[in-house]
């Protein structure tokens, strides 16, 4: 419990969240987040009801194993996608008040590096 303890520094509101990156050019094409606050003993207290999910048009292509994958295509991207400025802003809109303390929970470091590598400003 105390690894948690430190690892969390304190704080109660963590946001889930995944990206999609094409193929080649590793840009994203997909966040997805969920926040969850905890209780006094780092257990799950409540999941918000509200969850965030965008597409981001990309300049490159998304590459066939990425399609596989996620089902994400050009066509989707073309319809659903926006830009990656107004996804981020979403997120930080999604995440609220609250951004300056939360934890930042993504499977692998790997979603970190990709999302705070294209950050829009």
């Amino acid at each position: 419990m105390k690894f948690l303890e430190n690892l969390l520094k304190c704080k109660r509101k963590l946001v889930f969240f995944d990206l999609e990156g094409t193929q080649t050019t590793q840009e994203i094409i997909a966040i997805a987040a969920v926040k969850v606050t905890l209780d006094a003993k780092y257990n799950i207290k409540k999941i918000a009801e509200k969850t965030y999910k965008k597409y981001v048009k990309s300049q490159g292509e998304i590459g066939p194993v990425v399609t596989k994958l996620t089902g994400i295509n050009e066509d989707l991207l073309e319809d659903l996608g926006v830009s990656y400025k107004e996804a981020f802003d979403g997120f930080v809109n999604f995440v609220g008040r609250d951004f300056a303390n939360c934890a930042f929970v993504a499977y692998g470091s790997y979603d970190k590096k990709l999302f705070f590598f294209q950050l829009p400003f």
